[in-house]
């Protein structure tokens, strides 16, 4: 008898893309990616809620950019809006792909 849950998932677009550039810049198959995702993800959250700890990327250059992660779509459109300058346009490469190179 496995130890293993099967789950089926609906995906919107932008995570069906995500997933699928994920598995393929890393060379996992979508099962990998997706079981990682979910482990962090919940690492993520313990941290956060048990403990106030906040999650932060560090580039090479030294800064640093605050990660957050919400199931609230309009509290995301308005961190985002905040945080966007209007003399600053969000690059559209996606942030795996700056970091591979």
């Amino acid at each position: 008898m496995s130890d293993n849950v099967e789950l089926r998932v609906n995906l919107v677009p932008s995570a069906q893309t995500a997933l699928e550039d994920t598995a393929t810049l890393l060379g996992f198959s979508r099962t990998d990616v997706v079981n990682r995702a979910i482990q962090l993800y919940a690492y993520v959250e313990m941290e956060r809620h048990v403990h106030g700890a906040d999650l932060v990327m560090r580039d090479p250059d030294g800064s640093a950019h605050s990660i957050w992660l919400s199931d609230d779509a309009d509290e995301l459109k308005a961190r985002l809006e905040r945080r966007l300058q209007p003399k600053h346009e969000p690059s559209r490469t996606p942030w795996w792909r700056r970091w591979a190179s």
